[in-house]
């Protein structure tokens, strides 16, 4: 069942396109919805088509690089994060997104990310979101070498996916 994203703060200062965009991205991961389905409907919420923009490319971009990104954020947390908290990972997977493919400024990417958490309702996330963010900003020198060493965050897809393909087109796979 479809939960709305109405209860988001829609107050000008809000970062609303990231708070719709963890929220549409949560529904993916936690409930395996989908994103062709429930983008039109949530971004309808949204009033300024900039804002819907913005939200849009956050989510077509963190599922296009989810597994890399989600490899990185692996390596970044000390434990997973709940499946109930899986907005607060997605808006962390925006942030990583903004910082490595975006030409957001990292301080601006940080900041809405850690700012988002209010329009999420959870302000607890804050130093959560904002620690592993700099963390990233930190440390992102050796991610490109971390993630050329795993397959599934180097080409994008899931493990189970290229090991298929390397059973059925061994010679031809990558």
């Amino acid at each position: 069942m479809r939960t709305s994203v109405s209860t988001i703060n829609t107050k000008p200062e809000s970062r609303q396109a990231r708070a719709v965009a963890s929220r549409i991205l949560a529904k993916v991961f936690a409930d395996q919805q989908s994103l062709a389905i429930l983008m039109p409907l949530d971004l309808d919420l949204v009033t300024d088509p900039r804002e819907r923009a913005l939200a849009q490319a956050l989510c077509y971009g963190v599922m296009r690089h989810y597994f890399s990104l989600n490899f990185i954020l692996s390596r970044l947390l000390d434990k997973k994060l709940k499946k109930k908290d899986s907005d607060v990972k997605a808006l962390i997977l925006i942030g990583l997104y903004q910082l490595d493919h975006m030409r957001t400024p990292a301080h601006a990417a940080v900041s809405a990310s850690v700012e988002s958490c209010k329009d999420l309702k959870k302000t607890w996330a804050k130093n959560l979101v904002n620690a592993v963010l700099r963390r990233y900003q930190r440390e992102h020198d050796k991610f490109p070498e971390l993630i050329a060493d795993n397959e599934s965050a180097n080409n994008e897809h899931p493990a189970w996916l290229l090991e298929n393909l390397k059973d059925e087109y061994p010679q031809h796979w990558q």
